[in-house]
């Protein structure tokens, strides 16, 4: 797969993994996830996986496919990760850059596709 959208520039300072910091980021408000029109009419049914570092303001940074169904439902990922903030990941009472990955679903009988806010 391999999309990758750089988001909001470089992260600055250490990057830790998700088993390394105290407290886990989260969603705090999730950029709309569309599903793809064109793909409306066959019905496919699929999922997108997105890696990404969460910085310590809470932005996206560095976010990449690393697996998806379509195309389409890729770039209806990224979308959505580059307008999400989230709480950033804590570690030592002090908020650190974490590296995550985001599951989406996707289904047009689905009012909404969907994400895990609690996928980390």
């Amino acid at each position: 797969m391999g999309f990758a959208h750089p988001l909001v520039g470089d992260v600055k300072g250490r990057v830790y993994e998700l088993h390394q910091v105290e407290v886990s980021p989260r969603i705090h408000d999730q950029g709309a996830v569309v599903y793809p029109e064109d793909l409306r009419s066959e019905g496919v049914v699929g999922d997108a996986m997105v890696t990404l570092v969460v910085d310590r303001e809470g932005r996206p940074h560095d976010a990449e496919v690393v697996t998806s169904h379509h195309d389409l439902f890729s770039q209806a990922a990224l979308e959505s990760v580059r307008d999400t903030r989230y709480v950033p990941a804590r570690n030592w009472g002090r908020t650190v850059n974490c590296r995550v990955v985001q599951h989406f679903q996707f289904d047009p009988s689905m009012e909404a596709p969907a994400t895990d806010p609690d996928s980390f």
